[in-house]
């Protein structure tokens, strides 16, 4: 969402929730620096999200276990770290359960989705799909974001409009579905 200067509508999305843990705020602070993104952009994150997570001791077992789990040969030490920890902060801690995993990671989906602590697992374009359903944004607009994050070299799925445009709808039927349901 920062590339996509979206990262307001992503606050808006998690409502004051917002939580990272140690590893992916060590993930962001690295991507922040590496796109050369605004002081600003760094800003609004940091104020989503608040203070990283740390794990106990016990916890690192658990994400030490998982990250083995999700890690390919030939994949980096650190591959899959901070999705292992926070999939395994989540588990582990109460006050996490029921929340809402982002990730494009195909792999760290599948793991979160297991997990019966874990709400929901979304990706970008599904956040962008929430974001068009709210009225935040036009189709139009995330066509475009859907072009500008592919010309980024940012993998996202789905990516191409018309697959897009399937997923928006579909979401779109399933909450007039749920409000009627009310």
């Amino acid at each position: 969402m920062a590339i996509l200067d979206r990262v307001e509508l992503l606050e808006r999305f998690v409502q004051k929730r917002g939580r990272w843990c140690a590893s992916i705020e060590y993930e962001w602070r690295c991507s922040h620096r590496a796109l050369d993104l605004l002081s600003q952009v760094d800003a609004q994150v940091r104020n989503m999200c608040g203070q990283p997570i740390q794990p106990d001791h016990g916890d690192y077992v658990d994400i030490q276990l998982l990250q083995d789990q999700m890690r390919a040969p030939g994949d980096k030490r650190t591959k899959h770290l901070g999705e292992a920890e926070t999939i395994v902060l989540i588990r582990r801690h109460a006050e996490l359960a029921g929340s809402i995993f982002l990730t494009d990671d195909l792999g760290a989906r599948t793991h979160a989705a297991a997990e019966p602590a874990v709400n929901r697992c979304l990706g970008t374009t599904e956040l962008l799909a929430y974001f068009e359903v709210a009225g935040w944004v036009t189709r139009n607009v995330v066509h475009a974001d859907l072009l500008a994050l592919q010309e980024a070299d940012r993998y996202v799925r789905p990516s191409a409009a018309r697959d897009y445009d399937r997923l928006a709808d579909d979401l779109l039927l399933r909450m007039k579905k749920a409000s009627r349901r009310l």
